[in-house]
């Protein structure tokens, strides 16, 4: 899934929802990964990072076997090294992931 770009901001609002179906929810679920990328008039997208939903939240979410809902924020890494801004700010992705039974 591809969001839309935001131009000319190093402080983004996307506010998109994505629907993704899980054909067989496994206790083992692994996790989900976010990966971000900049935007270049020129020069192809660069990745800036990722932002990675755990293992454990997810298999406890797919464990569930209820509707479920919850949101934060998740930090945005670079290999092993976490992405600041040009505020010297640690980047963060606020996310809402809700769990919707078939």
């Amino acid at each position: 899934y591809t969001s839309k770009v935001v131009k000319n901001s190093y402080d983004a609002t996307f506010d998109e929802t994505f629907e993704f179906e899980v054909a067989e929810a496994r206790e083992d679920g692994g996790s989900l990964t976010l990966t971000l990328f900049d935007w270049d008039r020129i020069s192809a997208a660069d990745e800036i990072g990722a932002a990675v939903l755990p293992e454990v939240l997810m298999s406890q979410v797919a464990r569930a076997g209820i509707e479920w809902k919850g949101s934060g924020s998740v930090p945005v890494f670079k290999g092993s090294k976490q992405v600041v801004g040009k505020d010297k700010k640690s980047t963060e992705v606020a996310i809402t992931l809700r769990v919707r039974l078939p």
